[in-house]
């Protein structure tokens, strides 16, 4: 899941061949990570996890956004000197790049439990409008994005709506792939660079598409994930560039393409990010008259604060999963990100649960069903930015390059 900044706190949530590369643990690290099995999920709620630096391709930053629960996990890198940005596959001890539909640039999101994930890529045409659709701030000139599933090591574009752009960012197992693509349709309205309007949009496995309108009053819509039921989520709003706090007035649920609103912690800005098979949403949203933003669990009907770490004011929930764990980022006032899972009706900070290093955890992206989660960590050392696996144990004692 790729996870966006909405207005500076608030974020959205976030192919071809390619080389493959082995890769191996660094040093001697004393502890052996099993394959997925049950002795992970009981353990999934584990008072500290081992730390897991991911491979890149050679830039300054990676991250880790999806996991199934296989350990197979997508996410993106940059490629060396910084210039482009590529989605990366991490399977069974090894990596691979995912290659482009002829731009410099591809992003990914979610992947489901075949190994399949949906995401953006640049084409070659650049955007006349610069409206940087992809979202992937290497861009430049500005290239148009289009919707790609990646499926049995090949990239499939989707098509959008009628217009230039459009991204992808969840699959279920059916696949039916959701996201949202531009129709075509001029609007006086939109914020700059937007031009165009948009649709949240589900892809489905016959090759046919499905729009998810936005809720009553609102121009545009978002789609950002889809459980096996068909249930969707994401945000509708008024238009404007698709990762800020525009479209993003309304949480919503589709159920049967009619959008429900799920309500608000106070103040007419939220999105959902993420839903499991059981129904549970979670998502962001403003709090009453303070224009900061809390972390949101919603379940039968009632959305739950579920507030922020110690010295946070704001916080985002990015996925959960079928045992109800949250994971997401907590933010100080000065937009400095920590990672956190919240459990058992406490948040807690993930940089407190893994053995001590020059890492700082600053998102939690992802949690698979055996309590695996991927994120990104900021190298005090390097700056570079880290993409990271944690792996519940009972003791966690080592960072080490490789799964």
């Amino acid at each position: 899941m790729g996870t966006y900044a909405l207005a500076s706190t608030l974020a959205l949530v976030g192919c071809g061949g390619g080389s493959q590369t082995t890769f191996t643990p660094l040093g001697s690290a004393p502890t052996r990570v099993h394959w997925v099995g049950e002795e992970h999920f009981a353990r999934a709620a584990a008072a500290r996890y081992e730390l897991v630096l991911l491979p890149g391709l050679g830039g300054n930053y990676v991250e880790g956004e999806g996991i199934n629960n296989r350990g197979w996990i997508e996410g993106n890198a940059s490629l060396h000197g910084d210039t482009a940005q590529h989605a990366v596959f991490w399977t069974e001890g090894r990596k691979r790049e995912i290659g482009t539909l002829g731009g410099p640039n591809t992003t990914s999101n979610y992947m489901n439990e075949a190994g399949e994930f949906s995401g953006g890529s640049e084409i070659p045409r650049t955007d006349p409008h610069l409206e940087n659709f992809c979202g992937i701030p290497t861009g430049n000139p500005t290239h148009l994005c289009r919707p790609f599933h990646w499926q049995d090591g090949r990239m499939t574009q989707l098509p959008t709506l009628g217009g230039n752009n459009g991204m992808a960012f969840g699959v279920n197992s059916l696949p039916q792939v959701i996201g949202f693509a531009e129709t075509g349709k001029r609007d006086s309205s939109c914020v700059a660079p937007q031009v165009f309007d948009f649709k949240g949009v589900i892809w489905q496995s016959d090759g046919t598409k499905v729009t998810l309108p936005p809720y009553p009053g609102d121009t545009v819509s978002l789609g950002f994930s889809i459980n096996d039921e068909g249930q969707a989520v994401g945000s509708s709003g008024t238009c404007g560039p698709v990762f800020s706090a525009a479209p993003a007035v309304h949480a919503l649920l589709w159920r049967h393409r009619k959008p429900v609103d799920l309500g608000n912690l106070g103040a007419p800005l939220a999105s959902a990010s993420h839903i499991n098979n059981r129904g549970q949403v979670v998502g962001v949203s403003g709090l009453a008259g303070s224009g900061l933003f809390h972390a949101f669990l919603w379940q039968k009907g009632v959305m739950k604060d579920l507030g922020a770490l110690p010295g946070g004011v704001f916080s985002n929930g990015t996925s959960i999963n079928e045992r109800g764990q949250v994971v997401g980022f907590s933010a100080d006032a000065s937009g400095n990100n920590t990672a956190f899972i919240w459990e058992d009706g406490t948040m807690k900070d993930l940089n407190r649960l893994v053995h001590a290093s020059s890492l700082h955890l600053m998102i939690a992206a992802d949690i698979n069903d055996h309590g695996w989660i991927t994120g990104d960590a900021l190298d005090a050392k390097t700056g570079k930015i880290r993409g990271v696996l944690l792996i519940p144990i009972d003791d966690a004692a080592s960072t080490r390059e490789g799964f």
